[in-house]
């Protein structure tokens, strides 16, 4: 038989025991309904980007989201567009290197059907203006209309640089 300081001691640890019971699991449920809130999809700033599709010039499909986690610059050109064939030049010239080595993922997407105008084919545009489509972490793809409308719906030149994380 315990004797009552053995078991006040028993109570005490029991006590303690159900107490950190409850805190570890208060603990998990608060984490766990914290993090299962998923970010918000956009284009905006600290948006996760909406997925697309990726018709790459290698004739490889993927999808923007497989690429989560890497930072990416996604750029979407008009292949007939003077100012896109001169910013894929001095890309390659003059950023290539630094983001290469900053672990930065090129991707070049062709506007859907060039908005509409006649230019040269998104892996012409590559071999003409971004030195090829060989270079490592470097990407020329073309999109869909759906892509193009979610990243671009005005049809404005310009570069995005997003994280898909």
């Amino acid at each position: 038989m315990k004797s009552k300081k053995q078991r006040k001691r028993s109570r005490l640890w029991i006590s303690v025991l159900s107490i950190a019971v409850v805190i570890i699991v208060s603990y998990i449920l608060i984490s766990t309904s914290v993090s299962s809130n998923p970010p918000k999809v956009g284009t905006n700033i600290g948006d996760l980007a909406p997925n697309i599709k990726l018709f790459l010039t290698n004739g490889q499909t993927l999808n923007l989201s497989d690429f989560r986690g890497q930072n990416i610059l996604l750029w979407f050109v008009a292949t007939w567009c003077y100012s896109c064939q001169v910013g894929a030049q001095m890309l390659l010239s003059k950023y290539y290197d630094y983001l290469h080595q900053k672990g930065y993922i090129i991707i070049v997407v062709e506007l859907y059907d060039d908005l509409g105008q006649p230019g040269p084919s998104i892996e012409q545009f590559a071999q003409q203006f971004g030195g090829g489509t060989g270079k490592p972490g470097w990407y020329y793809a073309n999109s869909t209309l759906d892509a193009t409308l979610t990243y671009d719906p005005k049809g404005y030149l310009d570069i995005l640089s997003i994280n898909t994380v």
